[in-house]
């Protein structure tokens, strides 16, 4: 009997957070955690512009989180709330 064993591909994205502030003063505003192997240690949390975003798409191919940094970028500013 033939385990399955699961191929992770490296490196690994995970957009941590869309600062919508960030975007309207024209600066990265998606901070990406870019993980480059299974070790405890090695990430790295990144600020991307759109341009970062498709360059990482292109040379590492699909990635869900990546679409979503895209997806944030391409959307409606939020404005925020007046208190």
């Amino acid at each position: 009997m033939n385990p399955i064993v699961a191929v992770v591909a490296y490196p690994q994205f995970e957009l941590v957070e869309f600062n919508d502030r960030r975007r309207r003063r024209g600066a990265e505003a998606a901070r990406v955690r870019v993980t480059y192997s299974s070790a405890v240690e090695d990430w790295e949390l990144l600020w991307m512009t759109p341009r970062d975003v498709r360059a990482n798409l292109a040379t590492f191919g699909e990635s869900t989180e990546l679409r979503r940094a895209l997806a944030a970028y391409e959307s409606p500013a939020v404005e925020p709330l007046n208190r």
